[in-house]
């Protein structure tokens, strides 16, 4: 969990990864990148598999509902054969992340 800065921007994580924006403010690991140069990012969730909505603002970020998360996280193990392993592990963490919170979406931030 890290704090958030003042006028209410998360702090930037010391890990490089993707953060689920938790509604308190704080931020939660999803999923780890990485030491290796990265092949993959958030940002090819709605450019590859046509999910979310991405917002290029600083940091970047990517708005999921919740059906959205579970159809992406099947779509990637179907589509692994096409798909960086880094990729479909993403999708499969971000549905492990949100199992059982039940938003009606989530905010996901990119720090790579």
């Amino acid at each position: 969990m890290s704090g958030r800065r003042a006028g209410g921007t998360p702090r930037r994580p010391s890990r490089p990864g993707v953060y689920l924006l938790e509604p308190e403010g704080g931020l939660a690991l999803v999923h780890a990148y990485s030491d290796e140069a990265l092949d993959y990012s958030l940002e090819d969730l709605p450019e590859l598999l046509g999910y979310g909505r991405w917002d290029e603002d600083e940091p970047p970020r990517l708005t999921l509902e919740e059906r959205e998360i579970r159809a992406l996280a099947t779509e990637a193990v179907a589509r692994s054969f096409d798909l960086e392993e880094g990729l479909v592990t993403l999708c499969q963490d971000l549905r492990e992340a949100v199992r059982g919170r039940g938003q009606e979406s989530y905010v996901l931030l990119d720090y790579p």
